[in-house]
């Protein structure tokens, strides 16, 4: 089997992985940029109960950059709420808040499940996983934190109580949970107003839960209008210089393979091209990756060594411009 087709089978360039994942996978920015303005900034301030956004557009690595912050520390908790979960009847601005303390109730109890499989993972090898220590009494973490949210009250402050009591019980595990809300633009759907009453309005009611939370947005909501006021601070997602995608490719194929070099499946021309895609046509870090599997995939089926600027081409000609 050929470099290139161990690469294939792998899927080294799969764009999409889930959230738990996805620091597996990412270069973080602040290396990147040389700085401490995103990843770092992210954790610190998790680590102190605060508020962030994350701003950025699709595919930008908003996900990447939260997951890889939140695995700096191993007393974070990372919590994905699954907000992507739409209302049947469209989630009115009265409606959401309700919604998201259901999400969270819905992220918080099985999580003893969730840390049984990361450890479980962990001791065979298969992936790196949450840093979360393996001591952790997870039948003690699952009937107390079953039992508060198996049925949310009726009322907003008393949910509220009952997620403060869960969050509670999770600190007493030496843990700070850390709700992520992602994938926000699917609950407004793109809607500026909408977005308005999500990330004023309703984090602003979220904010009395005094828990870290980290809420990625698209940048359309921010446009004309300052930053709401309780978040503590903001990430931007930054664009990267031609070398920062190369690191990027760079990894995804070292992750596989720790003795092939990114000079092994790409030729120079092959990785200026995905870089002029990446700066001219204002592409995303989840397009480029995407372009390089398309790109090894025509690669493969020529029976080429490597990856040449013919095969991007190829793939931008054929499978991109159909998407």
């Amino acid at each position: 089997m050929t470099a290139l087709e161990v690469l294939q089978q792998a899927r080294a360039f799969a764009p999409s992985v889930v959230f738990e994942d996805l620091a597996v996978v990412h270069v973080p920015f602040d290396q990147l940029t040389d700085s401490e303005a995103h990843e770092e900034r992210v954790a610190k301030t998790a680590r102190t109960d605060g508020m962030v956004l994350v701003i950025g557009r699709s595919g930008e690595g908003k996900s990447a950059l939260t997951s890889w912050a939140l695995n700096l520390d191993s007393g974070l908790l990372a919590i994905p709420v699954p907000v992507s979960v739409p209302h049947p009847h469209g989630a009115s601005a009265s409606l959401i808040p309700s919604l998201v303390l259901d999400g969270i109730s819905n992220a918080i109890t099985p999580l003893e499940e969730r840390v049984k499989m990361d450890v479980i993972a962990a001791a065979a090898g298969q992936r790196t996983p949450r840093r979360v220590d393996a001591s952790i009494d997870i039948k003690g973490l699952k009937v107390n934190i079953g039992d508060l949210l198996k049925t949310l009250p009726p009322g907003h402050r008393e949910r509220l109580d009952a997620i403060r009591q869960a969050d509670t019980e999770i600190r007493s595990q030496d843990l700070i949970p850390v709700l992520v809300l992602d994938d926000t633009d699917k609950w407004t759907g793109g809607r500026v107003a909408q977005g308005k009453a999500f990330f004023e309005e309703c984090l602003s009611a979220l904010a009395e839960l005094r828990m870290p939370i980290v809420a990625l947005a698209h940048p359309q909501y921010f446009d004309h209008a300052r930053l709401p006021e309780h978040f503590d601070v903001w990430v931007g997602v930054p664009r990267l210089d031609p070398s920062g995608i190369r690191a990027i490719l760079a990894q995804r194929i070292t992750r596989v393979d720790k003795a092939t070099s990114i000079e092994d499946v790409f030729a120079e021309t092959a990785i200026e091209r995905i870089t002029q895609h990446y700066i001219d046509d204002e592409a995303s870090i989840r397009r480029v990756i995407q372009l390089a599997g398309e790109s090894l995939i025509e690669a493969v089926e020529a029976v080429e060594a490597r990856i040449t600027e013919g095969a991007v081409e190829n793939a931008l000609t054929t499978t991109w411009n159909s998407i």
